[in-house]
């Protein structure tokens, strides 16, 4: 089961996965970075924010089973937890916005899933996007070899989405595309 760094993970994973797919794709695709709401007053020239805007306890899962916890040997249950991201194409025109928003969301349909190998650092030979803001989740196993999340579009209507962008930026309205990855098991 994943650590409490879960959250973090998948967010940086998801930016990275769209980094270095993009070094592939036909068409200059900028910056790939996690914001948080205070970095949307610069947002960013060109590329693809993720957004965690919310974090749930999943409904759909049944109780499972306790297990004692490492650091105090007391039984705990997993928390079960989906997170909603929103995933914004940043550009100068409308064009390029609208080629990388079309592009990001090919990319991650073909990405349905992300692996423990995916969520748990850098595959070889990839170059680490580094924010000195930041640690790397990568210094330490996030997620049990055995597990995955699995990410796909979310039912949120545009009205939500536009009330949360003019809560969260002073910036213009950005194309965005409410994602949710599911189901994260965590410890």
């Amino acid at each position: 089961m994943a650590t409490f760094a879960a959250y973090d993970a998948v967010c940086r994973s998801i930016a990275d996965l769209l980094a270095l797919e993009a070094k592939k794709a036909p068409l200059t695709a900028g910056e790939f970075k996690v914001l948080c709401g205070a970095d949307f007053t610069e947002g960013l020239t060109v590329g693809v924010s993720v957004f965690l805007y919310r974090a749930t306890i999943t409904s759909s899962e049944t109780t499972l089973p306790r297990r004692p916890s490492p650091e105090t040997g007391l039984d705990k249950s997993p928390l079960m937890v989906d997170l909603h991201l929103l995933i914004t194409a940043w550009a100068q025109d409308a064009s390029t916005e609208h080629r990388i928003c079309g592009w990001m969301m090919r990319t991650l349909a073909d990405h349905p899933i992300l692996s423990a190998d995916t969520l748990n650092g850098p595959a070889p030979n990839r170059t680490r996007i580094v924010d000195p803001r930041h640690p790397s989740p990568y210094d330490e196993k996030v997620f049990g070899h055995d597990e995955k999340v699995e990410l796909s579009t979310d039912t949120v209507d545009t009205a939500e989405v536009l009330h949360l962008w003019k809560r969260i930026s002073p910036q213009p309205y950005r194309l965005s595309v409410p994602y949710l990855a599911r189901t994260i098991r965590i410890d």
